[in-house]
């Protein structure tokens, strides 16, 4: 785990946003870092023993899992200490991939591409506006869900349990490809261990079963159910029954997701992430077509091997076992390494 001291970088600092708990400074010299440090009004009931834990997590995982987590969160990977006292912490900047123009033609913002954007979607935009908002369709919502899976799964594998997540700290972008980044990463925790911050959920991404206690690895998956829903069905609130996610089914939502949505969203018996990424593969490869039976060794709708991934970038492909006239595996688009991240020299 590293460390930097608050007085190497003071002079460095320009602030760039201020939240409920902390406030983002940019860091002159080091363009993709920037410092979050906690109002004093939090620093007396902030756990910093969960902070370092979250710090330290590179040193306990595989090196994949590391550069998915490191390439898919605003990881808090370097504490910042103002004498003996941790005050807050450094993280990788969000891309500017993920920063979209939107708002009044003369004076438009650079906003988040939040996860409520996929919510809004479709709608003319006035003369008077401007959006770079990407337009998207089901199988474009389909690939983000499926990434974010994939990074809940990492996650989950790794032992963390994200928490609050929502509406807001949801971004993504769909070039070169669907990609989610998850942010505001400090109120994640370690399964059994208490968060650095109290406990947080967002109204109307509350996981029903846990009350006022800390969420849990099913609240994550919860919550993964409701942005399947929130964005396929462009619904702002509410926890969706059975009866509008089997009866209310927009065109182009497949079936076996709609069922992954009704048992995620139930108070038991929820999947895990990799249910939601094998099922979202499985829609994939049949073009999400109904999957029948499996069980006989000739029957062309039967399971694929699933291809796996190799260290080097590119298209890899897995020769297929499979009879004569099964569906080939898709094709797996393997990010590039993950560059080394800048550090600040140890104090």
């Amino acid at each position: 785990m590293q460390r930097v001291d608050l007085t190497s970088i003071r002079s460095q600092l320009t602030e760039l946003a201020s939240g409920g708990e902390g406030i983002v400074h940019s860091i002159s010299g080091q363009p993709q870092l920037v410092y979050k440090e906690y109002k004093r009004i939090v620093l007396p009931k902030l756990n910093v023993a969960a902070l370092e834990g979250l710090a330290d997590l590179q040193s306990h995982i595989p090196a994949n899992d590391w550069a998915r987590i490191s390439d898919r969160t605003t990881w808090p990977h370097t504490l910042v200490f103002e004498g003996s006292q941790v005050v807050g912490f450094l993280m990788d900047r969000i891309p500017a991939s993920f920063l979209k123009k939107y708002g009044l033609a003369r004076s438009p913002r650079n906003v988040l591409c939040e996860w409520n954007y996929l919510i809004h979607r479709g709608g003319t935009t006035a003369a008077t506006m401007v959006s770079e908002i990407p337009q998207v369709d089901t199988k474009i919502i389909l690939s983000l869900i499926k990434d974010l899976a994939s990074t809940v799964q990492v996650l989950h594998r790794s032992g963390v349990v994200i928490g609050d997540m929502s509406g807001k700290n949801l971004i993504w972008d769909i070039s070169p490809a669907p990609r989610v980044l998850i942010i505001d990463c400090d109120s994640f925790r370690l399964d059994g261990k208490p968060s650095t911050t109290d406990p947080k959920q967002s109204p109307e991404w509350t996981d029903p079963t846990v009350g006022g206690g800390p969420t849990t690895m099913g609240s994550d998956i919860y919550k993964l159910g409701i942005a399947a829903y929130r964005s396929l069905w462009r619904s702002t609130s509410g926890e969706p029954s059975q009866s509008t996610l089997r009866n209310q089914t927009p065109p182009g939502v497949p079936a076996d997701l709609v069922e992954l949505i009704v048992s995620s969203t139930a108070p038991s018996g929820r999947p895990t992430a990799e249910d939601w990424v094998h099922t979202i593969d499985r829609i994939h490869r049949f073009g999400g077509r109904p999957v029948i039976g499996a069980g006989q060794a000739r029957d062309p709708s039967g399971p694929v091997a699933r291809p796996t991934l190799n260290t080097g970038a590119g298209i890899s492909r897995q020769p297929n076992p499979a009879t004569p006239g099964s569906p080939p595996p898709p094709p797996i688009l393997e990010p590039p390494p993950v560059p080394p991240r800048p550090r600040l020299p140890p104090q």
